[in-house]
């Protein structure tokens, strides 16, 4: 199992209310238009590899 510090745990949470809450938002934000759930899940995996890759660089 993965286990960060304090610090990098907060640099992670930091990183994912920069960027990564700000991608979900969009992205729901395309499903209140109308855009399908199958258009939008290319956009939803890259916001998840973005989360997870960073997760992995702070554990590093």
């Amino acid at each position: 199992m993965i286990k960060l510090s304090k610090a990098q745990k907060g640099k992670f949470l930091a990183n994912l209310r920069k960027f990564s809450l700000v991608f979900l938002a969009a992205l729901f934000g395309q499903l209140a238009l109308g855009v399908s759930l199958k258009q939008s899940i290319p956009f939803a995996l890259a916001i998840l590899w973005g989360a997870l890759v960073d997760f992995y660089k702070k554990a590093k």
